[in-house]
């Protein structure tokens, strides 16, 4: 899973501090499934920052098309959720 950050070049400080992932049980629950911290590319005009988390779903984890999402976390704890959950399929 990744999420990205884009911002101008004159931004002093990394978005997030970490970004936390979640999946949607069947029971309409949110169930965080890990964190990422960023890696970043420059360019002359943005910083990219790219939080990439790699998940191998436990057993319980039901199959199928599962939504995640993204919540980035700041130097504060302030907390900003991605632009719109995404879907996974998750196979046996």
């Amino acid at each position: 899973l990744s999420t990205f950050a884009d911002v101008a070049l004159n931004t002093s400080a990394d978005p997030f501090s970490r970004v936390e992932y979640y999946y949607q049980n069947l029971a309409g629950n949110w169930v965080r499934i890990g964190q990422a911290t960023a890696v970043l590319a420059q360019t002359q005009t943005n910083r990219t920052y790219t939080y990439s988390f790699v998940w191998d779903p436990a057993a319980p984890v039901q199959t199928g098309v599962v939504t995640v999402t993204a919540i980035g976390v700041d130097a504060q704890g302030d907390a900003v959720f991605s632009l719109g959950p995404t879907t996974v399929t998750i196979v046996p």
